[in-house]
């Protein structure tokens, strides 16, 4: 004989602040991850004008720097490097009495050459190049890691070029926002 028996999973509220549309009280279980959450106010933002003339929708809503309160303690929640690369940890399950804040994005890292996925990603303090090259994918099989070139912004209008022929050495670099990135492709990779 087999015997089933199913149990009423337990809800509770959770509080989420947000500068703009999403504040408010939440209703969710223990199995509910924090992207559930996250996706089901996403998903109901409306498209707001705001008196700088941008207007504010989903895509400004931080998925990198998710600030998660439990018991006192703050906890960076980051969607993105969970979707990518799986990692529960910055994915959790919510538990009664947590709170959640979830911001507009400030400030941004570029990639471009050799990255598998270039383009412009959220800046988390204290992510290195290693950090970031995963988030993105990797790098393409024909990059250079000799030749890696960091542009960093030191006011509103200059910058500072950082160069490295050395991988080992570049991974471990901390960015800053704004940081551009460049790998280069090696030069005349499997011509005939």
């Amino acid at each position: 004989d087999v015997f089933v028996s199913l149990v009423d999973i337990k809800k509770f509220k959770v509080k989420v602040l947000s500068p703009s549309q999403g504040a408010g009280i939440y209703t969710v279980s223990s199995i509910d991850r924090i992207s559930t959450l996250y996706d089901q106010i996403i998903k109901n933002i409306k498209p707001i004008d705001s008196d700088t003339s941008l207007q504010i929708n989903s895509n400004h809503f931080s998925k990198r720097n998710i600030e998660l309160i439990r018991n006192n303690t703050s906890y960076r929640v980051d969607l993105e490097y969970f979707y990518s690369q799986g990692s529960d940890e910055f994915n959790p399950f919510f538990i009664p009495d947590d709170i959640i804040r979830i911001d507009i994005i400030n400030n941004f890292i570029y990639l471009a050459g050799s990255f598998q996925v270039p383009g412009k990603y959220e800046y988390v303090e204290g992510e290195t190049l290693g950090q970031i090259i995963k988030l993105s994918g990797g790098l393409t099989v024909d990059s250079d890691t000799n030749r890696i070139i960091i542009t960093r912004f030191i006011n509103d209008t200059d910058t500072e070029q950082f160069n490295y022929d050395n991988f080992d050495d570049a991974k471990n670099v901390v960015l800053e926002a704004e940081d551009h990135i460049y790998i280069n492709r090696k030069n005349k990779y499997k011509e005939h």
